[in-house]
């Protein structure tokens, strides 16, 4: 009898065991596809461009941003031209660009409710030290790209409808205008690119050629070798940056879905008012590279 009940409390204790096993393991498979829900509805995909990244900006942001809120920013990284077109088609929602008139373009034609200032920083035009075009300080910007085009020196372009590219195209522009019929034959030292800022800050490098580069990649690129800085003015070459919200953007009184649209309408909501709050805009004015102020926030630009 003793042998029979020892049997049957063994039997017992196996039963709970298992059963507890069973709950154990549901347990674990619930918490699981509960973080993997939790994970899905806290990202943020956000488009931006390529000198956000360069610089080292994007991280900084995205590590700031999630430390606050919890949200893990995903991001989309191509020019600003790119990013416009994805936003046109419907394929971002949320983005940061750096191309005024392009922006102002997609706000006329509805295709964005926002577009809101957040930061600016300035680009500098870059060249080799021995600096064959000799430009120096008393030029104005377009008598140094008149002195590229006059001594026929290379200049690196983006090409890539970045931002920059744009940048760089509206200046080419206005010296093609002034300039005499004889500096507007035989340029043939652009050299095109069609990569981020990085990569073309790289071929610069390499080809001792100048180039049009925003502040923060240029703090960030480690391999500059011979080139230095060759002309600047923060005011003129003001580089201001928009945070866009496409009209397609789910809101939280969307109906199809509502569950995912949801998640998505309060990250893009979260990110938006946190990157325009005071505390957002301390976190931009907080980044700096070789000690030097990175991004400025208000006043901004229109």
């Amino acid at each position: 009898m003793l042998k029979v009940w020892s049997m049957t409390k063994i039997a017992k204790n196996i039963f709970h065991i298992k059963s507890w096993l069973i709950t154990a393991t549901k347990t674990v498979l619930l918490c699981g596809l509960l973080t993997a829900c939790s994970s899905k509805e806290n990202t943020l995909f956000l488009g931006t461009t390529t000198t956000l990244e360069d610089s080292g900006f994007l991280e900084y942001v995205a590590t700031a941003f999630y430390k606050e809120t919890n949200i893990r920013i995903k991001p989309i990284t191509v020019g600003s031209g790119e990013l416009l077109t994805a936003m046109r088609r419907g394929d971002i929602n949320i983005a940061i660009t750096h191309d005024p008139e392009g922006e102002q373009q997609l706000l006329e034609e509805g295709i964005i409710l926002t577009r809101a200032p957040i930061f600016y920083n300035h680009f500098l035009l870059v060249g080799p030290q021995n600096n064959p075009a000799n430009i120096n300080s008393e030029h104005s910007l377009l008598d140094a790209f008149q002195q590229i085009l006059r001594t026929n020196t290379p200049f690196v372009s983006r090409a890539d409808d970045s931002g920059t590219h744009r940048a760089e195209q509206k200046i080419w522009q206005q010296v093609i205008q002034e300039s005499t019929p004889t500096n507007k034959i035989g340029y043939h030292q652009l050299i095109q690119t069609g990569t981020g800022m990085g990569a073309s800050l790289a071929v610069a490098a390499q080809r001792q050629a100048y180039i049009l580069v925003d502040n923060g990649t240029w703090l960030n690129f480690n391999n500059k070798q011979t080139l230095t800085i060759i002309w600047q003015d923060a005011q003129i070459l003001k580089n201001p940056y928009h945070l866009l919200i496409s009209q397609r953007a789910p809101q939280k009184t969307d109906t199809m879905d509502k569950g995912k649209n949801m998640a998505q309408a309060q990250s893009i909501n979260a990110f938006t008012q946190w990157i325009t709050s005071h505390k957002g805009k301390q976190v931009i004015r907080n980044y700096q590279l070789q000690d030097q102020s990175v991004f400025y926030t208000d006043p901004c630009c229109k």
